[in-house]
């Protein structure tokens, strides 16, 4: 009975699980295209995604939200990579940043990597 009571319990979480996953906008191929034909080349030669401003102005409010008694400041947020994955069961993508950050009771600076979703436009 006990066995019985635990398997139903299993396969109603795993089947809420399924049914939640279901709901949620998942991210199509387009995004990918569109991230992609964004990107530009400035004059040194670096790599910048699209709306890199909002994208630093987004960062640097969590990066000082995430870490108040922390970080002083942020000075430079620096865009690292673009990293994709696609396979049958899932579609992700995301920018990895590298923001430098003034660190209380510290002389060295220090650099936080932060992940922006531009699916979700959400910094984590």
């Amino acid at each position: 009975m006990k066995f019985s009571i635990y398997c139903l319990t299993l396969s109603f979480a795993l089947f809420s699980t399924l049914v939640a996953s279901a709901q949620q906008k998942s991210v199509k191929i387009e995004d990918f295209i569109t991230e992609h034909q964004g990107f530009e080349e400035n004059e040194a030669g670096e790599i910048t995604p699209i709306n890199i401003k909002a994208i630093n102005k987004k960062i640097r409010f969590f990066v000082e939200a995430r870490y108040p008694n922390i970080v002083e400041n942020t000075r430079n947020i620096i865009w690292d990579s673009y990293k994709t994955f696609l396979s049958p069961s899932d579609l992700y993508h995301y920018h990895s940043f590298i923001a430098q950050v003034k660190v209380k009771d510290l002389d060295r600076l220090k650099y936080v990597e932060v992940r922006y979703n531009p699916f979700l436009k959400k910094v984590a």
